[in-house]
């Protein structure tokens, strides 16, 4: 099972900022891309559930797509909470940062 994800890269840097304490992220290739959602899905303890693939970088729009995969030794029940705990993170971040 997969999910196709399209963020901007300032979203993935603001996420790295507020909640990892890192100021500084280079997105510049889908390896970049790769081991940052990686990071994301370790802080998250989402790393044993879900693989980040197929991800690359668009350098026009600055905006980055991956999809996330879900681990052939999970449950596919667990696919769906996975996916809204990353994406409830990733949105709760963004807009918590739109509102301040």
């Amino acid at each position: 099972m997969k999910h196709s994800f399209r963020l901007k890269k300032s979203q993935i840097k603001t996420v790295f900022f507020e909640k990892l304490d890192i100021k500084s992220v280079s997105i510049e290739n889908k390896s970049d891309v790769e081991n940052a959602i990686t990071n994301i899905l370790v802080f998250n303890d989402l790393d044993s559930y879900l693989n980040p693939i197929d991800c690359n970088y668009n350098f026009i729009n600055t905006m980055v797509s991956f999809q996330l995969e879900l681990n052939p030794e999970r449950d596919k029940k667990d696919f769906f909470k996975t996916i809204k705990k990353f994406t409830e993170f990733i949105e709760d971040t963004t807009e918590n940062k739109k509102a301040n």
